[in-house]
């Protein structure tokens, strides 16, 4: 987990290779998760993400709709 603070909004980030990652901005995420370095293992669906985000160049960046998580 970690807290986008441009965003004010918590992310969770899966790495895809050495310099990309999908990049998650999570919608319903239960307070109990909202920790910074928190690792977790989670299930969810990815939409497309319309406002400006930065990252690596690789990223790709999407609205992340949880249907689980858990801590790792």
């Amino acid at each position: 987990m970690h807290l986008d603070t441009a965003q004010n909004q918590y992310i969770l980030r899966v790495l895809n290779s050495f310099d990309s990652h999908d990049v998650g901005y999570v919608c319903n995420l239960p307070l109990e998760f909202q920790k910074e370095g928190l690792e977790v293992r989670f299930s969810g669906r990815y939409f497309k993400y319309d406002k400006q985000a930065f990252g690596v160049a690789g990223d790709k960046f999407y609205y992340l709709s949880l249907d689980e998580i858990k801590v790792k």
